[in-house]
């Protein structure tokens, strides 16, 4: 807990915001210390100022196995070294996942 993130990108693009991780879990309630690579989670966040605008208008999921477009957390730093190029591919990845994909970013 206490991880923070200052890149948020949705289907909109990216933005540049503080998001701070408060609680992890998954679907059977067992809290986690950290968001666990390859595991389907539900995550607590905390945006600072405000919650952008692409991650308020996601959708609300009826089940744990419905594929919504979805959005994802990164440091700047990460997200500049990945290159910018990668701006089109990971929008278009968070608003049609490909075939056979279940987890988001």
């Amino acid at each position: 807990m206490g991880k923070r993130f200052d890149c948020c990108v949705t289907v909109e693009g990216v933005v540049r915001t503080d998001a701070l991780v408060v609680a992890v879990s998954q679907q059977f309630g067992k809290p986690f210390d950290e968001i666990p690579h390859g595991w389907k989670t539900i995550t607590m966040l905390r945006f600072s100022p405000e919650v952008p605008k692409g991650v308020r208008d996601l959708p609300e999921v009826e089940d744990w196995w419905a594929r919504q477009p979805s959005m994802g957390l990164c440091t700047s730093e990460t997200w500049e070294a990945a290159g910018e190029s990668l701006t089109a591919k990971v929008r278009l990845w968070l608003s049609r996942p490909p075939p056979g994909s279940r987890f988001g970013l």
